[in-house]
Order: structure tokens, then sequence, then C-alpha cells
């Protein structure tokens, strides 16, 4: 007969790998880069996109226009493919409410 399934709560996602390597855990939600830092198989069950929101006074501070161009150097699209599962769209797009 096959064994209950019991559920364990971890604060983090890399909690729950090291469960998973530990063989505390078979299966857990992740990303691509955990995966991998931990040495797992992943599975990708979905996309997801990031967006940052802010007030109109915010986006045009020196400081966030520094983090947007950050985005599109080569060291930061580098870094998200180095670390697995992260693409850096090249462009940006701002809508504004009013």
């Amino acid at each position: 007969p096959e064994q209950a399934a019991t559920q364990l709560v971890y604060k983090n996602e890399r909690s729950a790998a090291m469960a998973v390597n530990a063989g505390k855990a078979d299966i857990t939600f992740g990303t691509q880069s955990t995966a991998h830092e931990y040495q797992l198989p992943f599975i990708p069950t979905s996309e997801v996109s990031i967006d940052l929101v802010m007030s109109r006074k915010t986006y045009f501070r020196s400081m966030v226009q520094q983090l947007l161009k950050c985005f599109n150097d080569d060291y930061a699209q580098q870094t998200a493919i180095a670390l697995r599962g992260y693409t850096l769209l090249p462009e940006q797009k701002v809508f504004t409410l009013s």
C-alpha cells in the first residue's frame, strides 16, 4: 500500500531544496536556479513575469533609471544566463494609469 502524503512547510525554497536533497521531501516548487544550485532535476511548470510598479516621480529618479539600465548591460544578461531560468527582456514598456 502507498504511504499517505505528508505536507511539510519550509520558510524558503532553498530550505525546501535542502530537504529534497536530504530525503526529507520528495518534491517542491522552486526556481530553476535553485534546482541547479542544489543539483536537482527541474521541470518547468510555468513562466513568471515580475513587473516593477512605481509612481511617476519614482520612475524618473536617477537611481531608478540606473537600475533599469543595469537590466540591459552585458553583466546582468550573463548573470541571468549563468543562474539559469532567468530572462531579462531588452526593452522596457512603460504604462501609465490616469
